[in-house]
């Protein structure tokens, strides 16, 4: 017979690279790459963090000033409940206040003491007066916006409060 035919190998020698933790240090390149990955990193970290916090800023300014107003319209409430309908006077404090801005009552248990609720630069105040004294203004709300009394020519007893509190938000500012 014939002989098998034998096909002459090719043995080729592979370069085998130095496993990592063999290697000493890093390539410029690498180096280079890991700087703008982190670099990247941080900016994009950076404009999410500012993010949050104006958004808790205006939160907790929301938060403030919804407050405020609750607790202005809470004691106007209870005060003007107590009032003797017949004694409320709606008017404009000064040319430079909003219209109908301060509304002034007595109590119906206490005709000798009047009350007032009144708009002055941005504030509500809350004045007292007993008799011949003058009690110093209480400051019920800051950032006022908007301040008007109405009442119902029907129903005398009956009174409408509009409030409107407002706060600059924004960087530096609250």
């Amino acid at each position: 017979g014939e002989l098998p035919m034998r096909i002459p190998l090719r043995l080729t020698r592979t370069r085998r690279f130095a496993p990592l933790a063999s290697r000493r240090g890093l390539t410029i390149v690498e180096l280079l790459i890991a700087v703008f990955l982190g670099s990247a990193l941080m900016l994009m970290m950076g404009d999410v963090l500012m993010k949050l916090i104006s958004n808790f800023q205006g939160s907790s300014a929301r938060n403030q000033v919804e407050s405020d107003a609750r607790n202005a319209l809470a004691t106007m409430t209870r005060f003007l409940q107590q009032g003797k309908a017949s004694s409320t006077i709606i008017s404009t404090p000064s040319p430079a206040a909003p219209p109908y801005s301060r509304i002034d009552f007595t109590l119906a248990s206490d005709t000798s003491t009047l009350y007032a609720f009144y708009y002055s630069n941005s504030t509500l105040q809350m004045q007292v007066t007993k008799g011949a004294s003058v009690f110093a203004p209480q400051t019920l709300a800051e950032h006022v916006t908007a301040l008007n009394f109405t009442g119902d020519s029907m129903d005398p007893g009956y009174v409408n409060i509009t409030l409107r509190l407002d706060v600059p938000i924004g960087r530096g500012r609250m």
